[in-house]
């Protein structure tokens, strides 16, 4: 009998679940009760750290730190914003504001994360062993560190599958420019090492702009390698005005021995890359590369410096496979010291692909398209066409009837960026633009800005009135 009631006793032990706590922070104090910092410390697994909202009822407030606050399990924490009033977390520019560590999952929501400085990487949030980063309706802005000037993530936990997703936040302003041989990601630097799986990043509904990098990736730098993978998906998002030497808008990387799977795959989707230094978008791998591009705007990066000194708009490199695929997009005003300004594939093996469909890649510098891989013409574009599209070169190797070439800026007649529908930057046809309802008739899914009406016009956005952008938080 007794053995028979220890046994349910222990049964019920281990089903009985614990249900995690809440944390409140009732004041903008450093350190003691009732602080941030003890607020985390006292955090079991997968807790929640709130904000009291009395914390900005007479305005706006800041929380300035002396050092990082450290976490080791997994962790929920969620800031506090309204309308017209934020709590500043702030490392003073002094301190990293973050660090975690040992982690499954961290969850950070509605934080405003500003002046931190890392010594390492990392200036406002430093990750490390931890598998999944969640960040959605935050700002991370003005911070600094030698690598990831906002975020610094680097390993996870049990080598299992890396994960990062930023929804709805902007990355700003942010900086990694210092005589540190890792200069990379003035916003994100985000590396998966020693027999990870994979990494995937998510972008959505965000916007990383007007970073610095002094070496690679002055928005973002993604590495995955020894044997693995790395997949970026960008949807609904900006990555514009980034600055560094080579990829200043986003530069993604898998390498390692060419017997592993060192894949990278990019896909950019209703976004926008414009004005970068340094290059738009690089994706190098080992063994393949893909490269797709769909209702997104490419226009007016450039880079004249660099080991990617050559891309302008968009590159895609790789030693076996490289694909770059394009589909209702605008290409355009990239420059570079080389070859393809506007796009580049790039493979050293086999045959480097580049499939265009109703889009306009014109008015690049040195010429708006390369690859690198045709027997025959080494110097030359081709391209699998969808048909629909609009290039500046006069020859296009695999064009169809339905393509427009050698057209000029006059025959263009593109409008400057602008918000013209929709939550990113975009370039419209104007009144005589031969882009005007001359993309593929039979595509009625939405442009970059806003829905078709009638037959599409060619490249990203459709042609209509304005609509400026609101920024609510800071």
């Amino acid at each position: 009998m007794k053995k028979h009631l220890l046994f349910i006793l222990f049964t019920l032990f281990v089903f009985i679940r614990v249900e995690a706590s809440v944390h409140i922070v009732n004041n903008t104090l450093d350190s003691g009760p009732g602080s941030f910092r003890e607020s985390v410390s006292l955090c079991n697994p997968d807790d929640t750290v709130r904000f009291n909202s009395n914390l900005i009822t007479n305005g706006s407030d800041s929380i300035v730190l002396t050092s990082e606050v450290y976490c080791s399990s997994n962790i929920n924490i969620i800031g506090l914003y309204t309308l017209t009033d934020t709590l500043f977390i702030s490392g003073g520019q002094s301190s990293r504001i973050l660090w975690f560590t040992s982690a499954y999952k961290v969850t950070l929501d509605s934080l405003v994360l500003i002046n931190g400085f890392g010594s390492t990487n990392g200036g406002a949030i430093y990750v490390n062993w931890v598998d999944s980063l969640i960040i959605k309706r935050s700002v991370l802005k003005n911070n600094y560190a030698p690598s990831g000037g906002a975020v610094g993530m680097y390993h996870y936990y049990n080598y299992t599958r890396g994960f990062v997703k930023i929804e709805n936040t902007k990355i700003i302003l942010n900086e990694c420019n210092t005589n540190n041989n890792n200069k990379n990601g003035g916003g994100m630097f985000i590396t998966g090492n020693f027999g990870l799986t994979g990494l995937q990043i998510d972008i959505v509904d965000s916007e990383i702009s007007s970073n610095v990098a002094g070496a690679f990736g002055g928005g973002i730098y993604a590495q995955s390698h020894n044997g693995s993978f790395v997949t970026v998906n960008i949807v609904n998002s900006s990555i514009n005005y980034n600055r560094s030497s080579s990829a200043g808008g986003l530069f993604v990387d898998s390498s390692g021995p060419t017997n592993s799977p060192n894949n990278c795959t990019v896909t950019v989707i209703n976004s926008s890359v414009i004005g970068n230094t340094g290059g738009g978008i690089v994706s190098s791998a080992s063994i393949a590369s893909y490269l797709n591009v769909n209702n997104s705007s490419i226009i007016g990066n450039h880079s004249n410096t660099g080991v990617y000194g050559s891309v302008g708009g968009l590159l895609s490199s790789s030693a076996n496979h490289s694909t770059v695929s394009i589909v209702n997009s605008t290409v355009l005003g990239n420059t570079s010291l080389g070859y393809g300004s506007g796009v580049s594939s790039r493979a050293l093996y086999f045959p480097a692909i580049i499939n265009i469909t109703s889009s306009i890649v014109a008015l690049n510098d040195s010429s708006d398209i390369y690859n690198s891989a045709i027997n025959g013409f080494p110097n030359s574009p081709i391209i699998n066409s969808g048909g629909f599209n609009i290039f500046s070169d006069s020859t296009i190797f695999g064009s169809l009837n339905s393509d427009q070439l050698n057209v000029d800026s006059i025959m263009l007649n593109m409008d400057s960026i602008n918000f013209n529908g929709g939550t990113t930057l975009t370039s419209i046809p104007l009144g005589s633009s031969v882009a005007l309802n001359m993309g593929n008739p039979i595509d009625t899914t939405d442009a970059q800005n806003v829905p078709i009406v009638g037959v599409r016009d060619v490249g990203a956005a459709e042609s209509c009135q304005a609509t400026l952008g609101v920024d609510s938080i800071i």
